[in-house]
């Protein structure tokens, strides 16, 4: 079985991987399974991936002079899923 059927199987959406990735997870089951199957551990470490960049752009906008926070980041890194 390739890993997308192992994905189907767990059932667990990325909203949920997001939540677990954020540490604001409570649902002991899910969290068992994602620190146990290899699959969903590669996922939740590109979400943690993905927050890590989008916090180092987002912080990076704060610090910028006033005048250019009012333009939107170009380099927003993108949704494991959308890449």
């Amino acid at each position: 079985m390739g890993d997308e059927s192992k994905h189907q199987c767990c059932g667990i959406d990325d909203e949920t991987m997001e939540r677990y990735a954020m540490d604001r997870l409570q649902d002991a089951v899910v969290c068992e399974h994602l620190e146990t199957c290899a699959f969903c551990k590669a996922r939740v470490a590109e979400r943690r991936q993905w927050i890590a960049d989008l916090k180092r752009v987002l912080q990076a906008q704060l610090a910028a002079k006033p005048s250019d926070r009012t333009r939107r980041p170009t380099n927003l890194p993108m949704r494991p899923e959308d890449a």
